[in-house]
C-alpha cells in the first residue's frame, strides 16, 4: 500500500536533492534554471519486495575420444565400449561450487580406456609417402625425367661456330711472290689470300664435342631422371599422421560436467503501481551493499516454494498478500528437465521503497519514479527533454528552410541544454552543419560584393558593345543558371553537400571569369 509523505520536510528535502541528481536528463546548469518553476504536489512511498532466486543446475555429457597412445596407464578391466553404456550420473564427479558460479570439469570414465592398433598404418607407425607415391624418388624437374638436358653450347643443334674462321667459312693466308722489272731488279711482295677453312670445310660450323646429339647428362639427377624424395628421405614411407608414429591409439570415454548459473528476479508491490510503471526495468543492482536482506536461504537442490511464507516477514505478507504470487514464481524457477537437475539454489528476499513524485511545471502535472535501490529515475513524460528536443527540431527545421540565422540561435540553445547528456553528440553534429552553411553564405556574399565592384569598373572603362558581348550577357547567363539551380535543385535526388558544391562552382566561374579580365588588363585604364 502506498503512503503519502508529502507533509514530511525530510522527504521534500530528499526529493529536491534527487531532482538535482536527475537534472531532467539535461545539462544540470540548464536544469537549475527550470527548477525554480517546479512545484512538488505529492510524494508517495511504495514499498516493494524483491524475491531473488539463484539457480545452479548441472549437465553431464559422455563422449568418445581417440588420440595417439603415449604410454598412459590402462584400466585393468575394460567395461564400456560406447558412451551409451555409461550412466554419467552414477559417476563420482566434482561437487557444486559454493558461490553458485559457472564451472566446467572433464574426467575420463573409469574402465573405459583401451589401446588399439592404428587402423591408418596397421600399427606400423609409417604410411606410404604421398609426395613420391611410396617410390622413394620423384622425377627430376630439370630434365623431366629424361636424364639429359639440351646442350648449352650448341643449344641442341649439335653444331657450334668454327673457332678457326669464326663462322665465316674461310680464312686468310699470307703468300709472297717475286718478280723482276725491265731493269733487271728483283722484287718480293707479300699479300693475303682467302681460302676455304679446312676445319669446317667452308660451312662456318663444326660438330659440338660437348654433347651427344644436342644433349648432355643432367647434373641435378646425375643422368638418372629421378631424385631422392626429400619428404621421406628416399624411404617411400612417412610418419603416420593419425598415431604420430606411435603405432597404437588410446580410445577412451570422457564425461563433461558443467554447472550452469541462472538468475531470476520477481518484484512484488502494489498492483496499481506496478501496472502504472510496467515499462520501468526493475533490476537487482548490487542491492546487498545498499539494503540488508530480510532473509537468505541456501538449498542443496530445488527450493521448496512453501518456505517463502516461513521466512518472509509476516507483516509484509499480511499487508500485500504476496504469498501465492511468490509461490507461483518459485515453482516456475525450481523446475528443470531430468537431464539438467538443480544442484543448488539460493533464495534472497529484501524490501525497498520507491518514491513517486507528482510535480507541476508550467501549469502541467508530471510524475517521476525514484528508485533509490538502483539510483535510477523514470518518467512517462519528461518536459525538460521534450523542450530540448523541440529546440533541436526547430534548429533542424530552420536549417532545412535555409533560415540559417534562426537555426544558429536554436542550435546554440540545444547545445547548452544537452551538454553532458546523451543528446550532446547530435546537437554538436547539427551545430557543425549550420556553421558550415553560415560560412558558405558569407563566401557567397563576399563574391557578390567583389563582383559588384568589378561590374561598375566595367561600366566606367569599357565600351558598350564589348561590355554587352563579353561581360553582361555571360554574367546574366551564369546568374540565372545559379538562381535556377538554387531554387529547383532540391527536387533532384542529390545530397545537400552536392547542392552547395554545384552552387559554389557556378559562383566561382563568375568570380574567376571577372578576375581573368582584370588580370588581362581588360579593366585597367
Amino acid at each position: 500500500m502506498r503512503e503519502d509523505i508529502s507533509t514530511l520536510k525530510t522527504a521534500k528535502d530528499q526529493v529536491l536533492k534527487d531532482l538535482d541528481h536527475w537534472a531532467g536528463g539535461i545539462n544540470p546548469e540548464r536544469f537549475a534554471i527550470f527548477k525554480k518553476d517546479i512545484h512538488i504536489e505529492h510524494i508517495w512511498k511504495y514499498p516493494l519486495g524483491y524475491l531473488w532466486v539463484e539457480t545452479l543446475s548441472e549437465t553431464r555429457h559422455v563422449y568418445s575420444e581417440t588420440k595417439p597412445y603415449e604410454g598412459e596407464l590402462l584400466d585393468d578391466i575394460y567395461t564400456f565400449e560406447s558412451p551409451n553404456q555409461v550412466n554419467a550420473w552414477a559417476l563420482n564427479m566434482q561437487k557444486p561450487p559454493l558461490d553458485l558460479s559457472d564451472y566446467t570439469y572433464t574426467m575420463p570414465v573409469p574402465n573405459a580406456s583401451k589401446k588399439t592398433p592404428c587402423s591408418t598404418c596397421s600399427a606400423e607407425g609409417l604410411v606410404s609417402c604421398n609426395h613420391c607415391d611410396g617410390l622413394g624418388h620423384t622425377l627430376c624437374s630439370d630434365c623431366d625425367g629424361k636424364g639429359k638436358v639440351s646442350c648449352s653450347d650448341c643449344r641442341g643443334t649439335e653444331m657450334i661456330t668454327c673457332v678457326h674462321c669464326k663462322g665465316k667459312g674461310k680464312k686468310s693466308i699470307k703468300k709472297s711472290r717475286t718478280w723482276q722489272d725491265d731493269s733487271g731488279v728483283k722484287h718480293k711482295e707479300e699479300y693475303h689470300e682467302d681460302v676455304k677453312c679446312d676445319s669446317c670445310r667452308g660451312t662456318g660450323k663444326v660438330m659440338c664435342e660437348q654433347c651427344t646429339k644436342g644433349f648432355v647428362p643432367c647434373e641435378t639427377c646425375h643422368a638418372q631422371g629421378q631424385i631422392p624424395c626429400k619428404h621421406c628421405q628416399a624411404t617411400g614411407k612417412t610418419m603416420c599422421p593419425t598415431c604420430n608414429g606411435k603405432k597404437f591409439m588410446l580410445q577412451t570415454l570422457l564425461v563433461n560436467q558443467r554447472y550452469i548459473r541462472k538468475e531470476a528476479l520477481h518484484v512484488m508491490g502494489d498492483p496499481e503501481f506496478l501496472t502504472r510503471f510496467r515499462n520501468y526495468p526493475f533490476t537487482y543492482n548490487d542491492a546487498s551493499h545498499k539494503v540488508k536482506p530480510t532473509f537468505v536461504k541456501n538449498y542443496d537442490g530445488p527450493i521448496s516454494p512453501e518456505d517463502f511464507h516461513i521466512f518472509a516477514p509476516e507483516d509484509y505478507l499480511s499487508q500485500h498478500h504476496f504469498k501465492k504470487e511468490a509461490e507461483g514464481f518459485l515453482k516456475t524457477h525450481t523446475f528443470e528437465p531430468q537431464s539438467k537437475p538443480i544442484q543448488k539454489q539460493r533464495m534472497t528476499f529484501f524490501s525497498s521503497d520507491c518514491l513517486v513524485v507528482q510535480y507541476q511545471f508550467k501549469n502541467q502535472s508530471y510524475d517521476l519514479l525514484i528508485d533509490p535501490l538502483n539510483d535510477a529515475f523514470y518518467t512517462h513524460n519528461n518536459p525538460f527533454e521534450t523542450m530540448v528536443l523541440n529546440v533541436l527540431n526547430d534548429a533542424i527545421k530552420a536549417y532545412d528552410q535555409r533560415r540559417y540565422g534562426d537555426a544558429y540561435t536554436y542550435v546554440q540553445a540545444a547545445l547548452e541544454s544537452t551538454k553532458g547528456t546523451d543528446k550532446e553528440s547530435e546537437s554538436v553534429l547539427w551545430s557543425t552543419k549550420i556553421k558550415q552553411a553560415f560560412r558558405y553564405h558569407y563566401g557567397i556574399g563576399a563574391g557578390i560584393g567583389l563582383g559588384s565592384i568589378i561590374f561598375f569598373k566595367f561600366l566606367t572603362l569599357m565600351d558598350w558593345p564589348f561590355f554587352l558581348t563579353y561581360v553582361l550577357i555571360p554574367i546574366c547567363v551564369i546568374g540565372v543558371l545559379g538562381f535556377f539551380i538554387n531554387k529547383v535543385i532540391h527536387l533532384l535526388p542529390l545530397k545537400k553537400d552536392l547542392i552547395r558544391l554545384i552552387i559554389g562552382l557556378v559562383y566561382s566561374l563568375l568570380f574567376y571569369t571577372l578576375v581573368i579580365y582584370l588580370i588581362g588588363g581588360k579593366l585597367l585604364p
